[in-house]
């Protein structure tokens, strides 16, 4: 696994979100969201996840790149009786992130029973853009409202892989992005996952 010769991983994957928490500005019109995951799945649409290394020694070229689509419909009638109108709104937002990143082993061994052992250290750029879209039916005239926003923001992460036994390891790690890039204050993510190979070149990590 650490010989001087290229080694390469390229992992798919889907993830929900557990927790999400931030401010939408819509129309100079800021709205909070707070959702948990039971709130995120009612709206959302698909996600994805793509990561490739390229490890030579102790050094790696990392791409990172993830999707992530919500949408929702809902509508409301304004005043009552014969004077009642109703109003519509269809609400989607569409955000992607690409990370290119330089990868560091800072340190690597194996235990007392022979199993290897990894620390990694990540840093690079993450491009992101986000898109939303508003439209609003009503009784006089139909309102479309967003936009799309792009920018660049420094990433840093770390990560700790142990193996379990010949088939099986772990890992765990995390990321932190934004610094005020791009008006974003600080994501971050975190993430532990098990890895069992069935086969040389064949793994299913979850």
């Amino acid at each position: 696994r650490f010989s001087d010769d290229w080694q390469m991983d390229l992992t798919w994957w889907l993830f929900g979100p557990i927790s999400t928490t931030g401010t939408a500005t819509v129309a100079g019109q800021p709205a909070d969201i707070d959702m948990d995951l039971q709130d995120a799945l009612q709206v959302l649409d698909f996600t994805s996840s793509l990561r490739f290394e390229a490890w030579r020694g102790d050094f790696a070229l990392i791409f990172d790149a993830n999707y992530l689509g919500i949408s929702e419909e809902g509508g409301t009638t304004l005043g009552g009786g014969p004077l009642a109108r109703d109003l519509d709104a269809d609400v989607e937002v569409v955000q992607s992130w690409i990370s290119l990143m330089v990868g560091y082993r800072a340190l690597k061994g194996t235990n007392a029973n022979g199993l290897s052992y990894a620390f990694d250290l990540q840093g690079g750029a993450r491009y992101n853009q986000i898109t939303q879209d508003i439209d609003v039916s009503g009784p006089v005239r139909d309102i479309s409202l967003g936009g799309s926003e792009y920018w660049w923001e420094p990433v840093v992460g770390a990560r700790y892989s142990q193996q379990i036994n010949d088939t099986w390891s772990f890992a765990m790690g995390a990321d932190a992005s934004g610094f005020g890039a791009g008006g974003n204050e600080l994501a971050w993510s975190a993430m532990a996952a098990a890895d069992w190979a069935f086969s040389e070149r064949g793994s299913l990590k979850l």
